[in-house]
Protein backbone atom coordinates (compact mmCIF):
# COMPACT_ATOMS: atom_id res chain seq x y z
CA UNK A 1 0.00 0.00 0.00
CA UNK A 2 1.76 3.30 -1.35
CA UNK A 3 1.65 6.65 1.50
CA UNK A 4 -1.60 8.36 -0.26
CA UNK A 5 -3.55 4.89 -0.11
CA UNK A 6 -2.47 4.25 3.73
CA UNK A 7 -3.24 8.44 4.42
CA UNK A 8 -6.49 7.62 2.90
CA UNK A 9 -7.33 3.99 4.77
CA UNK A 10 -6.93 5.31 7.82
CA UNK A 11 -8.68 8.93 7.49
CA UNK A 12 -11.80 6.21 6.10
CA UNK A 13 -11.46 4.24 9.70
CA UNK A 14 -11.12 7.54 11.73
CA UNK A 15 -14.17 8.96 10.11
CA UNK A 16 -16.10 5.46 10.39
CA UNK A 17 -14.73 6.14 14.63
CA UNK A 18 -16.38 9.32 15.04
CA UNK A 19 -19.62 7.68 13.41
CA UNK A 20 -19.94 4.92 15.65
CA UNK A 21 -18.59 7.23 18.92
CA UNK A 22 -22.04 8.87 17.85
CA UNK A 23 -23.51 6.18 17.89
CA UNK A 24 -22.63 5.52 21.54
CA UNK A 25 -23.18 9.02 22.46
CA UNK A 26 -26.97 8.86 21.43
CA UNK A 27 -27.23 4.83 23.41
CA UNK A 28 -26.22 7.23 26.43
CA UNK A 29 -28.79 10.21 26.07
CA UNK A 30 -31.37 7.55 25.67
CA UNK A 31 -32.06 8.45 22.59
CA UNK A 32 -33.32 5.02 21.04
CA UNK A 33 -37.21 5.03 22.46
CA UNK A 34 -38.81 2.50 24.53
CA UNK A 35 -36.49 -0.48 23.75
CA UNK A 36 -35.65 -3.56 26.95
CA UNK A 37 -32.48 -1.74 28.24
CA UNK A 38 -30.07 -4.52 27.23
CA UNK A 39 -30.93 -3.42 23.55
CA UNK A 40 -28.90 -0.55 23.33
CA UNK A 41 -26.36 -1.68 25.76
CA UNK A 42 -25.47 -4.50 23.24
CA UNK A 43 -25.51 -1.70 20.63
CA UNK A 44 -23.09 0.22 22.48
CA UNK A 45 -21.16 -2.49 22.92
CA UNK A 46 -21.27 -3.56 19.08
CA UNK A 47 -20.01 0.14 17.97
CA UNK A 48 -16.94 -0.52 20.92
CA UNK A 49 -15.95 -3.34 19.57
CA UNK A 50 -16.12 -2.05 16.40
CA UNK A 51 -14.13 0.87 17.10
CA UNK A 52 -11.30 -1.89 19.25
CA UNK A 53 -10.91 -3.47 15.20
CA UNK A 54 -10.64 0.13 13.54
CA UNK A 55 -7.97 1.25 16.02
CA UNK A 56 -5.72 -2.25 15.15
CA UNK A 57 -6.53 -2.27 11.44
CA UNK A 58 -5.45 1.07 11.19
CA UNK A 59 -1.95 0.63 13.15
CA UNK A 60 -1.65 -2.06 10.78
CA UNK A 61 -2.47 -0.18 7.52
CA UNK A 62 0.29 2.51 9.08
CA UNK A 63 2.95 -0.12 9.65
CA UNK A 64 2.28 -1.87 6.44
CA UNK A 65 6.15 -0.78 5.50
CA UNK A 66 7.17 -3.93 7.91
CA UNK A 67 7.41 -6.78 5.25
CA UNK A 68 5.73 -9.39 7.77
CA UNK A 69 2.16 -7.40 7.69
CA UNK A 70 2.19 -7.85 4.40
CA UNK A 71 1.44 -11.95 4.23
CA UNK A 72 0.60 -14.59 6.17
CA UNK A 73 -1.97 -14.59 9.01
CA UNK A 74 -1.88 -10.51 9.94
CA UNK A 75 -3.04 -9.98 6.38
CA UNK A 76 -6.54 -11.92 6.88
CA UNK A 77 -6.62 -10.90 10.82
CA UNK A 78 -9.87 -9.05 12.40
CA UNK A 79 -9.45 -9.71 15.88
CA UNK A 80 -7.67 -6.57 17.59
CA UNK A 81 -6.19 -8.41 19.93
CA UNK A 82 -4.03 -10.83 17.47
CA UNK A 83 -3.06 -7.65 15.32
CA UNK A 84 -1.93 -5.30 18.41
CA UNK A 85 -0.29 -8.29 20.22
CA UNK A 86 1.62 -9.32 16.85
CA UNK A 87 2.14 -5.50 16.01
CA UNK A 88 3.76 -5.29 19.34
CA UNK A 89 6.47 -8.14 18.88
CA UNK A 90 6.97 -5.92 15.10
CA UNK A 91 7.20 -3.19 16.90
CA UNK A 92 7.12 -2.32 20.67
CA UNK A 93 6.21 1.36 19.68
CA UNK A 94 2.92 1.49 17.19
CA UNK A 95 0.38 1.72 19.29
CA UNK A 96 -1.19 5.27 19.33
CA UNK A 97 -0.24 8.24 21.81
CA UNK A 98 -2.66 10.93 22.29
CA UNK A 99 -0.86 14.41 22.73
CA UNK A 100 -1.79 18.27 22.52
CA UNK A 101 0.24 21.07 21.00
CA UNK A 102 1.93 23.35 23.49
CA UNK A 103 3.53 26.40 21.42
CA UNK A 104 5.05 23.71 18.93
CA UNK A 105 5.80 21.63 20.57
CA UNK A 106 3.77 18.38 20.78
CA UNK A 107 3.83 16.73 23.87
CA UNK A 108 1.42 13.83 25.91
CA UNK A 109 -1.37 14.87 27.69
CA UNK A 110 -1.93 13.92 31.48
CA UNK A 111 -5.59 12.35 30.69
CA UNK A 112 -7.15 9.16 30.93
CA UNK A 113 -6.99 7.20 27.99
CA UNK A 114 -7.44 3.98 25.83
CA UNK A 115 -4.06 1.98 26.62
CA UNK A 116 -3.30 -1.18 24.45
CA UNK A 117 -4.07 -3.32 27.67
CA UNK A 118 -7.12 -1.29 28.18
CA UNK A 119 -8.11 -1.81 24.66
CA UNK A 120 -7.72 -5.43 24.59
CA UNK A 121 -9.30 -5.78 28.09
CA UNK A 122 -12.59 -3.72 26.39
CA UNK A 123 -12.45 -6.00 23.39
CA UNK A 124 -12.87 -9.17 25.63
CA UNK A 125 -15.25 -7.15 27.53
CA UNK A 126 -17.98 -6.76 24.44
CA UNK A 127 -17.24 -10.36 23.43
CA UNK A 128 -18.97 -10.61 27.01
CA UNK A 129 -22.13 -8.78 26.11
CA UNK A 130 -22.26 -9.90 21.71
CA UNK A 131 -22.64 -13.58 22.42
CA UNK A 132 -25.86 -14.90 23.16
CA UNK A 133 -24.68 -18.35 25.22
CA UNK A 134 -25.53 -21.18 24.65
CA UNK A 135 -27.94 -24.47 25.20
CA UNK A 136 -25.96 -24.86 28.16
CA UNK A 137 -25.54 -21.15 29.72
CA UNK A 138 -28.51 -19.33 27.98
CA UNK A 139 -30.03 -17.05 30.52
CA UNK A 140 -31.60 -13.94 30.64
CA UNK A 141 -29.47 -10.97 28.91
CA UNK A 142 -27.23 -9.57 30.92
CA UNK A 143 -27.29 -6.39 33.33
CA UNK A 144 -25.26 -3.84 31.44
CA UNK A 145 -23.59 -0.69 33.29
CA UNK A 146 -23.43 1.90 31.19
CA UNK A 147 -21.27 3.73 33.38
CA UNK A 148 -18.59 1.63 31.77
CA UNK A 149 -19.72 1.98 28.37
CA UNK A 150 -19.25 5.97 29.22
CA UNK A 151 -15.91 5.51 30.35
CA UNK A 152 -14.79 3.39 27.32
CA UNK A 153 -16.07 6.02 25.11
CA UNK A 154 -14.35 8.90 26.52
CA UNK A 155 -10.80 6.73 26.77
CA UNK A 156 -11.66 6.76 23.12
CA UNK A 157 -12.01 9.78 22.73
CA UNK A 158 -9.05 10.81 24.68
CA UNK A 159 -6.76 8.51 22.46
CA UNK A 160 -7.90 9.68 19.08
CA UNK A 161 -8.32 12.91 19.13
CA UNK A 162 -4.89 14.51 18.59
CA UNK A 163 -2.76 11.46 18.45
CA UNK A 164 0.40 10.10 16.97
CA UNK A 165 2.10 7.37 15.73
CA UNK A 166 5.21 6.24 15.39
CA UNK A 167 6.52 4.48 11.85
CA UNK A 168 8.87 1.56 12.66
CA UNK A 169 12.21 3.52 12.08
CA UNK A 170 11.07 5.97 14.37
CA UNK A 171 12.29 9.31 12.26
CA UNK A 172 8.43 9.20 10.41
CA UNK A 173 5.31 10.54 12.05
CA UNK A 174 1.37 9.85 11.49
CA UNK A 175 -0.13 12.94 13.08
CA UNK A 176 -4.09 12.63 13.37
CA UNK A 177 -6.43 15.25 14.11
CA UNK A 178 -9.79 14.03 14.57
CA UNK A 179 -11.84 17.34 13.59
CA UNK A 180 -9.39 18.98 12.09
CA UNK A 181 -10.29 22.37 10.10
CA UNK A 182 -8.52 23.96 7.03
CA UNK A 183 -7.06 27.11 7.42
CA UNK A 184 -9.49 30.04 7.46
CA UNK A 185 -12.38 28.09 7.62
CA UNK A 186 -15.49 28.66 9.36
CA UNK A 187 -15.69 27.86 12.67
CA UNK A 188 -19.12 26.13 12.48
CA UNK A 189 -17.76 24.37 9.66
CA UNK A 190 -17.86 20.45 10.74
CA UNK A 191 -14.50 19.01 11.58
CA UNK A 192 -12.66 16.44 9.46
CA UNK A 193 -10.59 14.12 9.84
CA UNK A 194 -6.63 14.82 8.94
CA UNK A 195 -3.90 12.83 8.88
CA UNK A 196 -0.29 14.18 8.39
CA UNK A 197 3.07 12.34 7.98
CA UNK A 198 6.10 14.14 8.78
CA UNK A 199 9.25 13.92 9.11
CA UNK A 200 10.07 14.35 13.71
CA UNK A 201 13.04 17.11 12.52
CA UNK A 202 10.86 19.00 10.36
CA UNK A 203 7.35 20.66 11.12
CA UNK A 204 4.04 18.73 9.88
CA UNK A 205 2.85 19.18 6.34
CA UNK A 206 -0.88 18.30 4.91
CA UNK A 207 -0.53 15.37 2.79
Amino acid sequence: MDLQRTLDFYTTLMEEVKVRTATIDAVLAGQLGEVPPYIPGEIAYLQLRLICESIALGSLAIHNEIEATASGKLVKAYSAEFILKRLEALHAKFYPAPFVDKGGEFVKPDVDYLTQKRLIDLYHECNVYLHRGTMKTLEDPKTINFENIRTARNRIVALLNHHQTLAVDERWMFTTMMNGRREGAPAETPGKVHVLYWEKASPPKRR
